[in-house]
């Protein structure tokens, strides 16, 4: 992340997604705000070829669908 230039302001660190390519491991659960808080500690992760990280930006809004009398979107808490 310090190489990259770090996060943008508008960055939401809690809805990261990291995948992994090798060994076909796909989606691996990675908590970017402890890797951020402390890097090189226990959180932290080292790099391989084909590995990508998407941080969305922060969105207010939660779609609420499936088993409800009417579908629609509410602000959620930042």
């Amino acid at each position: 992340m310090r190489r990259a230039g770090g996060l943008l302001a508008t960055g939401y660190p809690q809805g990261a997604r990291f995948y992994r390519a090798q060994d076909g491991a796909g989606r691996v659960d990675v908590e970017l705000e402890q890797v951020l808080e402390r890097p090189e500690g226990d959180a932290d992760m080292v790099l391989q070829p084909g590995d990508s990280l998407h941080v969305p930006e922060y969105s207010p809004t939660v779609r609420v669908e499936g088993a409800v009398l009417t579908p629609v979107s509410v602000r959620g808490p930042r």
